[in-house]
């Protein structure tokens, strides 16, 4: 059987064409990320047009953290949903503390939980066991804390189930409990959250998990006496990623959720807002990825194209990426006939396989393979310390301008001398006592760093600040000369973004 990419789920709408993806492939490098604005805006309005008018919208960071991503859809009006301290730093750092945001995840430790409640994020809660944890937070703030109940109803769905027997949420017993006895306190649990199943391709069945929370939050709301200011749905509006796979139908669904949100709204009016949370939808269409062909081999009459980039950079797909068939081309093959190939990332694992047995263009040392719909859990899922191999460079693109990307968090100075001293010692392998880091040390004469350390220290600070060194544009003699050098590039970079 001849198997061949699915090109058909390449999106219509990317504006960088073929040489345009390989003048960026020349002049940034390879292994590449590349984010799109106008596409990431594009599926902004697409979102809005499967849902009812007024749905309220939040951003995930967990999909991509970049923060020009999440800037834009910030200012396109999204709140933002964060899950950790680092993504929460990104809006801090973006000054969006102010933004409508959401705090999720199932273990949210004590420091965490002061940001959202000093932050004045809408936490949600997945027991009452963290309610009592908040209360105790903000009764040690001073400040009231918005709470939304995360609900379990018991229910798998989806192609990653978030439901059913699992460790987020609560039961509908222990949410009506919390209501019925929570009203004295500095916690105003102002409404629940669901979110049943992700990367859900039929309508029907998206449509049938949101009808569920909204169903369970007006009885709720009757059997406790409570009302509820906001219901998050939560979402998990999917995009075809493998051979096989349809689109989602915008049309069948927003018909389907007028009627579930109208029902919904008649029977609770004061529930000021029905929101929804998206990440891969809004921005998994708007990367690329772009790797290069590193040799070709043929072994036991299987031909290898082995390329610079692989489950290091993009590890955040499912199991399915390298069986099933992800839309990807081989950019300017005309001419060449076709052949059939294994296509293998650089790691030392039989696992890292982008694709088995597709029939394409022959492939030839330095060629430049475009990965699409990467703009959603790859680079910021990957393992780029496995094996030392690091990251792939982020770079995100509106109308013509490029810019690098930063996802690290906001870190301030004091932060980045502490990584970068701990780095130092860790990557010396004992040779340097950790009291030796300090201010002006030679770090090749006085540290002892050959060329093979100094290459390890810096795939480690990409590991860690997720910044790129691009030896075409830094100088490495100069930065890398001394600590003081070192850490004077890497809060320039760091305070840069």
């Amino acid at each position: 059987m001849v198997r061949k990419f699915p090109e058909e789920l390449i999106p219509e709408d990317f504006p960088l064409g073929e040489e345009r993806l390989l003048e960026c492939a020349r002049r940034f490098g390879t292994p590449l990320y590349i984010y799109d604005a106008g596409v990431a805006r594009r599926r902004l309005n697409a979102l809005k047009e499967m849902l009812p008018e007024g749905t309220g919208i939040s951003y995930s960071l967990k999909a991509n953290p970049a923060k020009e991503l999440v800037a834009l859809f910030a200012g396109l009006g999204c709140g933002v949903e964060v899950s950790s301290l680092g993504e929460f730093d990104v809006l801090s750092g973006l000054n969006l503390e102010d933004q409508m945001s959401l705090w999720v995840g199932p273990a949210k430790s004590d420091t965490e939980l002061m940001a959202a409640v000093n932050g004045g994020c809408l936490v949600v809660a997945e027991s009452a066991r963290e309610v009592a944890r908040i209360e105790n937070v903000a009764n040690h703030c001073c400040f009231a804390a918005r709470v939304a109940l995360r609900i379990n109803p018991g229910i798998r769905s989806g192609a990653l189930s978030m439901a059913g027997s699992t460790q987020f949420g609560m039961e509908f017993t222990e949410a009506l409990y919390l209501l019925r006895h929570g009203k004295e306190s500095r916690v105003d649990i102002c409404g629940i959250h669901g979110f049943l199943g992700t990367r859900l391709l039929d309508a029907n069945k998206l449509a049938e998990n949101i009808s569920i929370v909204l169903d369970i939050a007006t009885k709720l709301q009757v059997e406790s006496g409570r009302r509820f200011s906001i219901v998050d749905v939560g979402g998990g509006f999917g995009v075809p990623l493998y051979e096989g796979e349809g689109r989602l139908a915008g049309k069948e669904l927003k018909g389907l959720l007028v009627e579930d949100f109208g029902r919904y709204l008649d029977a609770n009016p004061w529930t000021k807002v029905v929101g929804v949370e998206s990440g891969r939808f809004l921005c998994s269409e708007a990367g690329v990825l772009l790797v290069k062909v590193v040799s070709v081999k043929e072994v036991h009459g299987t031909r290898f194209p082995i390329v610079d980039g692989g489950q290091n950079i993009i590890g955040g797909r499912d199991g399915y990426l390298g069986r099933k068939l992800t839309p990807m081309k081989l950019l300017s093959p005309s001419g060449r006939g076709e052949g059939r190939y294994t296509i293998c990332g650089p790691l030392c694992t039989p696992t890292d396989r982008l694709a088995v047995d597709v029939t394409m263009g022959n492939v030839t040392e330095g060629d430049i393979i475009a990965i699409y719909q990467a703009g959603a859990y790859c680079a910021t899922a990957s393992p780029g310390r496995f094996l030392g191999r690091g990251f792939a460079r982020e770079i995100y693109h509106d109308e013509g301008s490029f810019e690098d990307v930063f996802t690290g968090g906001g870190m301030g100075d004091e932060l980045v001398d502490e990584k970068l001293k701990n780095l130092i010692v860790e990557v010396a392998r004992g040779s340097v006592d950790p009291e030796e880091v300090v201010e002006g040390k030679k770090l090749r004469e006085e540290l002892g760093f050959d060329s093979v350390a100094l290459v390890d220290l810096i795939v480690a600070l990409e590991a860690t600040f997720g910044i790129y060194v691009d030896p075409l544009e830094v100088d490495l003699t100069k930065v890398f000369d001394s600590t003081t050098t070192l850490r004077e590039f890497l809060q320039e970079r760091v305070r840069r973004g």
